[in-house]
């Protein structure tokens, strides 16, 4: 036997340290070897659990052994006990590749809602909330029926609606609640992912007219504002219509309706026609849309002063105060004579606007 060697192989991490001595020279090599090998898988696993660390794995090491956990991938297991063979090396790294993968697909994804927001934002500055020079037309549930109820001959008011929400100064912002639920009797609120099918309308209109109604309001932008931690308010998302100069809002505090509308619709346990009997009996008359039109006075970021123009009815008469004009919500005259009015006296606009 040629003259014999001490070699020590170690692991801090795995505290394991092993010291072999009196080896044959004919071994030298393969040790080398195994050395080399030793390291190379170290160097393997250092640098995956790096990759893995930097796509949010972690690693879980308890008397169940060793595992790593990821948000998405859930945790797999990779050993029973405190060490994690060399075979699993091939696993972890399809794991890594795997949250990469997903990574970059969530960055992409990102990216693309980030310039889909900030055409909204250029858009909402640009087409939709109103500048300091802008108009701006607030109609309650009343004067809404009025504007829009059909008249003999088969002629309605939705023209003069058209042609108003179409002015290029002239913003008519309606409160979502007023729009969804006092006048067509469907539930929208901003998040509900889409539109209500099978929803009523309280107007109680032909079928055909219905649907005009309903795709004039399908073609308004939609708003949603948020209160701030501050107290503020802000514009917290917008789903851009066709129209947008014709405005639907979604006020702070208008969630606590949205709740009472979805507490009632688990209450008729899917029964459509017990949901309509329910919304009826506790929620019509109780005037949740001048409770909306007043949040959204308050807290719209984009209305500091407008003019009113509401119905000469018990409730918002002293609400308004002389801060509008009040018409009679059964006399589209009386309405017609209030929007000229205030078209053709700026001073007195501005005098109701000041006092609001």
């Amino acid at each position: 036997e040629e003259s014999v060697r001490r070699m020590t192989v170690s692991h801090p991490e795995y505290e394991i340290s092993v010291a072999l001595e009196g080896l044959s020279s004919r071994w030298h090599g393969e040790l080398d070897t195994l050395e080399q090998r030793f390291h190379q898988c170290e160097t393997g696993w250092r640098l995956l659990l790096e990759r893995a660390q930097r796509v949010g794995f972690g690693v879980i090491r308890g008397c169940e052994g060793v595992s790593l956990s990821h948000p998405s991938l859930g945790e797999h297991s990779l050993a029973s006990g405190q060490f994690v063979p060399v075979q699993q090396l091939h696993r972890v790294t399809a794991l890594v590749d795997e949250a990469e993968r997903r990574l970059h697909v969530q960055i992409q994804h990102d990216v693309i809602k980030r310039q889909r927001a900030a055409h909204v934002e250029r858009v909402l500055q640009s087409e939709v909330l109103p500048g300091p020079t802008d108009e701006i037309v607030v109609p309650d549930a009343n004067v809404f029926m009025t504007l829009v109820a059909a008249r003999e001959g088969g002629g309605t008011w939705l023209d003069l609606l058209n042609a108003t929400a179409s002015l290029k100064h002239v913003r008519m912002m309606i409160p979502a609640i007023v729009a969804d639920f006092e006048l067509t009797g469907r539930v929208m609120p901003f998040d509900s992912g889409g539109h209500r099918e099978g929803a009523f309308s309280m107007l109680s209109w032909t079928s055909s007219a219905v649907q005009i109604f309903r795709e004039f309001f399908d073609g308004a932008t939609r708003i949603k504002v948020e209160r701030r931690p501050d107290g503020s308010t802000a514009v917290a998302g917008a789903i851009l219509g066709s129209n947008r100069n014709l405005v639907i809002v979604e006020s702070p505090d208008d969630e606590v309706f949205y709740g009472r509308i979805r507490a009632l619709e688990l209450e008729a346990q899917g029964n459509t026609r017990a949901f309509h009997d329910l919304v009826r009996e506790q929620m019509y008359h109780t005037g949740e849309g001048d409770a909306a039109i007043s949040r959204f006075l308050q807290h719209s970021p984009f209305v500091n002063h407008v003019t009113v123009i509401t119905s000469d009815i018990r409730g918002i008469r002293e609400q308004v105060g002389n801060a509008g004009l009040l018409v009679d919500p059964r006399d589209e005259r009386s309405l017609a004579q209030a929007i000229r009015q205030i078209w053709s006296n700026p001073e007195l606009r501005l005098r109701l606007a000041a006092n609001g």
